[in-house]
């Protein structure tokens, strides 16, 4: 099962699912009420992997504290990001740092590489280029 953490993107894919919400003025975030209201749903379900949607996951502005509630569980044996890898310097910075604690896998969203302006291309290629190289199974 899916949480859809967020429901805005910085990217505009035309074959994007949700296209009318990704990109509303009500843009909303999972609170971390809500956000243990899954987790606890996950643990009595016997599900042991956390899955994070968006929109674009790693825009949550809580992310890193979203993470560490699933590590505080104890419980979840990985965590797996669905996104664009756009995200910030900090946030891959953050990533390595928690995957440390849990296993991280991701699964990337890049359509059509030539479509993106030369600067989205760059900071996806930086994002793939430190999580291969800090996270030993992050191809697996």
């Amino acid at each position: 099962m899916n949480l859809m953490i967020n429901n805005y993107c910085n990217f505009k894919c035309s074959y994007c699912f949700a296209q009318e919400t990704m990109h509303s003025k009500n843009a909303t975030n999972v609170t971390m009420e809500n956000f243990c209201i899954y987790l606890d749903w996950l643990k009595q379900a016997g599900e042991p992997h956390v899955r994070l949607i968006g929109g674009e996951p790693t825009m949550h502005p809580q992310l890193e504290a979203l993470i560490d509630k699933v590590i505080e569980y104890d419980y979840f044996k990985d965590i797996l990001i669905f996104s664009n890898f756009s995200f910030k310097p900090e946030v891959t910075e953050m990533l390595i740092s928690k995957s440390q604690k849990i296993q991280l896998r991701f699964l990337p969203n890049i359509n059509n590489f030539n479509l993106l302006l030369p600067t989205q291309r760059e900071r996806i290629l930086y994002n793939l280029d430190m999580l291969t190289a800090a996270i030993p199974d992050f191809r697996n």
